[in-house]
């Protein structure tokens, strides 16, 4: 169903102060002034465009026609395009609360009357002059066919908008379902070829054998040559563009289950804007549950595009175990799906592929839902220290600083929001009632219901903060981490691991974590739905590795 755009939420989303609309209203104010008369008075309207009606009618790719509504009144009136802009007559509109409706036509394309952008707000109308203003939060741009490319989209790529089969071809991107070692040559695939050659060639031969067409590259580099350079059919460094003479472009790529991953190469490297992670194989398959894949790692034409790294096999043609190679991860979300680690070289791991883009629309992946977010500040275990906490303590102050965080990076229902925290006295998952379904600041999903939050996991990594931006960086602890405080009750003979219920920033404490940027059940470790006796081994064998209270890391929050 296409969602209403009067309950859209109004949050900072990337996206939300382009394409404003000014609007100006003139009611009758004159004394006496009879509401015969005010039906009678004209109101000069002037729209600006939305952004994708106005791209496409700004450069002739089709004509424009648009109408504006005021629902209340049956009101109907056609606008006129002037520029940027749409501007209109209509009949006065007497004081009161109303929904004003613009609506964008295409009037003649090969499939007749194509509806493109529907604008739509509730306004109140006072007497005198009236400024309302319309921004692409207000606006929705319908998918006739559900194929989640929109109409606008279509027309543009010469596809039917009411045709689901026939519809934009974005590229692609997989995990390899085969796998090998650091010496490229000696997987089954690589055709006689070694190092980045062998990549590309187990890539293509993957494609090939799930019938995908196009050219698929390796996201790897080796000494002279950046994964992100040659995922554009290009070769060098990011930081000397690729030796192109301005900074590339690239994108968008979408997952095998057509789910966007990222829209801008240039946006990736630069600001960590990633939506969900290539959880899929060449097959279609999901592959969520292998978390070690040789990738580049963060001076690896990576997201930071700082140049190459000496960690690569040997430039792909070593299998010793002696030697690394950088790595990431198909489980993580932001950078740290390509930036994550580095992996001995005897270690059996898959691959990246990317197919060679070309000029395609990204889907649409937005949803409505409650938000989920990660602080983008962050403290030790003691949450009463935090600048936010108001003066609470343990828990309560944890609540507290998600409601200030999410009421300054200017979220709605700042006040329904939880830390998503366990005590001796509360597990992380029984604190939070609502069903859901939960998103994130950018509209991506997060979990359809409160069951698959605690069970099957999250659907991606919960790497936005409040204000809207991704996690581009690790945390100063002992180790750096993506981490966000979660905690766990005492266990046999382990104490608990939650900061003496979050009131203690003790070194020699320890608290149990979440990430930030996993999906699936890594996010939360499986420790909300395992049983006690599988908890406690679990909780051995990573015991070492926990962070202890004196550690900085994030919250994350829930709306409920």
């Amino acid at each position: 169903m296409t969602p209403n755009p009067l309950h859209a939420r109004k949050a900072t989303f990337k996206h939300a102060q382009r394409g404003l609309f000014y609007c100006c209203l003139l009611a009758c104010s004159l004394p006496g002034c009879s509401s015969l008369e005010q039906e009678k008075h004209q109101t000069t309207l002037s729209l600006a465009l939305p952004n994708a009606p106005a791209t496409r009618s700004l450069n002739n790719t089709f004509a424009l026609e648009s109408f504006v509504e005021i629902v209340e009144l049956g009101i109907k009136a056609p606008l006129t395009q002037n520029g940027d802009k749409v501007v209109g007559d209509v009949p006065a509109i007497p004081s009161g609360r109303y929904t004003i409706r613009v609506l964008f036509d295409a009037p003649n394309t090969l499939y007749e009357r194509v509806r493109l952008a529907i604008s739509q707000r509730e306004i109140t109308i006072h007497p005198g002059l009236n400024r309302i203003s319309l921004n692409e939060d207000d606006t929705i741009y319908p998918d006739d066919d559900g194929d989640k490319y929109s109409n606008v989209a279509e027309l543009l790529y010469d596809t039917n908008p009411f045709d689901f089969k026939d519809r934009p071809k974005t590229p692609r991107v997989f995990i390899t379902s085969q796998a090998g070692t650091g010496d490229l040559s000696s997987w089954a695939n690589a055709a006689g070829q070694s190092g980045l050659a062998a990549a590309d060639a187990v890539c293509q031969a993957r494609a090939r054998a799930a019938g995908l067409d196009g050219q698929f590259i390796a996201w790897l580099s080796d000494d002279d040559n950046d994964a992100a350079c040659r995922v554009l059919g290009l070769s060098g460094s990011w930081e000397q563009n690729c030796g192109q003479a301005s900074p590339p472009e690239g994108g968008p790529w979408v997952r095998m289950d057509g789910f966007p991953f990222i829209e801008s190469l240039r946006e990736f490297l630069s600001a960590g804007v990633q939506y969900a992670p290539i959880t899929y194989n060449e097959f279609g398959t999901s592959f969520l549950y292998n978390p070690h894949l040789f990738q580049a790692d963060a001076g690896a034409g990576s997201w930071n595009g700082a140049g190459t790294h000496a960690n690569n096999c040997n430039n792909w043609t070593t299998a010793s175990a002696s030697s690394l190679g950088g790595a990431g991860s198909n489980v993580q979300s932001a950078f740290p799906w390509t930036a994550g680690f580095d992996s001995s070289c005897d270690t059996h791991s898959s691959l990246f592929c990317f197919e060679l883009p070309h000029k395609s629309p990204l889907p649409s992946y937005k949803q409505q839902g409650q938000l989920a977010f990660h602080t983008s500040v962050s403290g030790n275990g003691d949450l009463s220290s935090w600048p936010d906490a108001e003066g609470k303590i343990g828990i309560e102050a944890g609540d507290t600083i998600c409601q200030n965080r999410a009421e300054a990076g200017g979220l709605p229902h700042a006040e329904r929001f939880k830390a998503w925290l366990t005590t001796d006295d509360n597990l992380a998952h029984e604190r939070i009632h609502s069903n859901g379904p939960w998103v994130r600041p950018d509209g991506v999903l997060v979990a359809e219901s409160r069951i698959e939050l605690i069970q099957s996991g999250v659907f991606t990594g919960i790497a936005v903060d409040e204000y809207g931006h991704y996690l581009t960086e690790l945390l100063p602890d002992s180790s750096g981490t993506d981490d966000a405080w979660l905690g766990i009750p005492a266990l046999g003979d382990r104490p608990s691991a939650h900061c003496n219920n979050w009131t203690s920033s003790d070194g020699a404490l320890k608290g149990y974590t979440a990430s930030t940027s996993k999906a699936g059940y890594y996010w939360n470790n499986r420790v909300s739905d395992m049983p006690l006796s599988d908890l406690a081994a679990f909780v051995d064998e990573r015991w070492s590795h926990l962070p202890n209270c004196s550690s900085r890391l994030r919250l994350i929050c829930f709306e409920d």
